[in-house]
């Protein structure tokens, strides 16, 4: 699978509910049986020399709707995961471009980069707490 730029993506801090991506080839919803080490990067620079523009990243997993990855804020669980979308820092939530990629693992092992560049914007939530 080659890779392409992804759509805008927006998320608001202090949710948890996932964020999903619908991928298809020639029509049809692309098959992910088999993928693992689903992850969605955002940076604060599109091309990224090192780690060091990483401002988080999230967890994704295979979506029971076919052709579908849902990517939601890393933590073991429901409380863990608000604990990290709240704390996404000023840094994160401007009005500057952020960028994000998507890799996975593909069922026979291999590094895939699906979504090689993409923005991402942050949106400071209304209600707190």
């Amino acid at each position: 699978m080659s890779a392409i730029k992804g759509p805008l993506l927006c998320y608001a801090r202090g949710d948890t509910a996932p964020l999903s991506l619908k991928f298809s080839q020639a029509g049809a919803a692309t098959d992910f049986t088999g993928y693992t080490s689903i992850i969605l990067t955002v940076t604060s620079v599109e091309d990224p020399p090192d780690g060091l523009s990483k401002l988080f990243s999230m967890e994704g997993f295979i979506s029971a709707t076919q052709g579908q990855l849902d990517f939601r804020p890393e933590g073991i669980n429901e409380p863990a995961r608000l604990a990290e979308s709240e704390a996404y820092s000023p840094d994160v939530v401007d009005s500057v471009e952020k960028f994000y990629d998507v890799q996975v693992l593909d069922g026979a092992g291999q590094k895939a980069t699906l979504i090689n560049t993409g923005s991402f914007k942050v949106l400071q939530d209304k209600t707190k707490g």
